[in-house]
């Protein structure tokens, strides 16, 4: 934990860094509220596709391992990584061919102009849907592995890679510099997780036939992840689609405040996930419930500890941080000021969501991504009603508020299924 935790600080610290100098350079314009809408389509094909390969492979890889031997998880693997990037080309097509018509609804508030600006950034970043996707599946095995610095290091490839290329060539390219600067960071990112995978002497090339009967499993599991995937990654998707109503550089300001509070949510979030999963997988697979039991108790114990007064520095400092951060170059007071509010109102999710995706993470470990799909189901119907609700009084920091109160509610039910289901297993 301390090792992803040091690690993530860096990653965070680069692109909270990358973050300043776009503020500087585009402040909350049309050109980044284009970027921001263009980006979803990929980066939601990412979550949904991606994001359920890699859910699904590290507690059947494990437990291969563990019950079958190291060859058996390897050739698990092998099989697996050939039909996901089969998928993952096939959803990039997908994305890319059905972009023109999901972008009108998405920046529903555009003008034609801006959407046409959309449309063009939207068409250089397609292919990180590829690139992004099979590194969130490679990063998973080297979780599986126990290499955590190798897949956590990575991820700063890209956010180096675009606060360079926005540094030195916005003057000239403007958001186009984000937008391509994008694609090359993701491909390096898969190339380094490629390289740490191979030192651990497992191959990354897709073999010419994979394994179905090896696979049965895992897909039912990445059939569940991938609906629950697509409702999560739909309210984010929804929020920026809603900010899009608002005035001109709300949808900027939204991704402003966010960014502000992913650091430290995604600092303990991945640190506590990343270092845990692959041990629930462990006791899962060997059915040792007394330690999963005390490894849930003790975690969640000391998450409160220290997300709690986070979250309340957060919310009284939310003003002076947004000032130190971003109120230089194109980003104005007033601007400045409507991003406090939204941190603020980002912030109070921070320990619901850490202990949620923990919860998450044993839900994954158990093999019952099945529930998973209900928590979805109720976050996408309580971040639209809440969005509908907040906006009238709140605008755009209202979205954040119910991005908060989505949070509170999942963890909630996150833990009742989660419980329900391991006293049936002890049982």
């Amino acid at each position: 934990m301390i090792v992803v935790a040091g690690l993530s600080l860096c990653v965070r610290a680069i692109t909270l860094t990358r973050e300043i100098v776009v503020a500087h350079q585009f402040g909350a314009g049309d050109e980044i509220d284009a970027f921001y809408i263009a980006v979803l389509v990929p980066n939601f094909l990412i979550n949904v596709v991606g994001g359920a390969l890699g859910v699904s492979i590290m507690p059947a890889y494990i437990d291969a391992r563990e019950n079958e031997g190291l060859e058996a998880a390897r050739t698990l693997f092998s099989s697996f990584n050939t039909l996901g990037i089969a998928g993952l080309m096939a959803a990039a097509i997908v994305g890319a061919t059905l972009a023109p018509y999901a972008l009108p609804l998405l920046g529903s508030g555009f003008s034609a102009q801006k959407l046409e600006l959309c449309r063009r950034l939207c068409f250089i970043v397609a292919a990180t849907t590829v690139f992004g996707g099979v590194r969130v599946v490679w990063a998973a095995i080297l979780n599986a592995e126990n290499r955590f610095a190798a897949a956590v290091g990575a991820s700063a490839i890209t956010p180096m890679v675009t606060l360079v290329a926005v540094g030195m060539f916005a003057e000239r390219f403007r958001i186009y510099s984000y937008s391509v600067s994008l694609v090359a960071g993701s491909i390096l990112e898969l190339a380094a997780t490629g390289v740490a995978l191979n030192r651990c002497g497992i191959g990354v090339m897709p073999v010419r036939r994979p394994r179905f009967a090896t696979l049965r499993k895992v897909l039912v599991q990445f059939g569940y992840a991938g609906a629950g995937q697509t409702l999560m990654a739909s309210t984010s998707a929804v929020d920026q689609a809603m900010a899009a109503m608002l005035p001109s550089g709300s949808v900027a300001l939204l991704n402003y405040g966010g960014r502000l509070v992913q650091p430290f949510v995604s600092m303990g979030a991945t640190a506590l996930n990343t270092a845990v999963s692959p041990v629930f997988c462990r006791l899962v697979s060997i059915g040792d419930w007394a330690g999963v039991k005390r490894l849930l108790r003790n975690y969640t114990l000391l998450t409160l500890s220290v997300a709690v007064p986070v979250t309340l520095v957060m919310v009284l400092c939310s003003q002076g941080l947004v000032a130190l951060v971003y109120q230089h170059g194109a980003f104005t007071g007033a601007e400045g000021r409507m991003a406090g509010r939204i941190l603020a109102c980002y912030a109070f999710q921070i320990p619901f969501f850490i202990i949620g995706t923990f919860f998450v993470r044993l839900i994954v470990a158990l093999q019952a991504n099945y529930l998973i799909l209900w928590v979805c189901t109720l976050n996408l119907v309580v971040d639209i009603a809440a969005n509908v609700v907040f906006m009238r009084y709140l605008g755009v920091a209202g979205i954040a508020l119910s991005t908060s109160v989505v949070y509170v509610a999942s963890c909630g039910t996150v833990a009742w299924l989660l419980f329900r289901e391991l006293k049936a297993r002890w049982a």
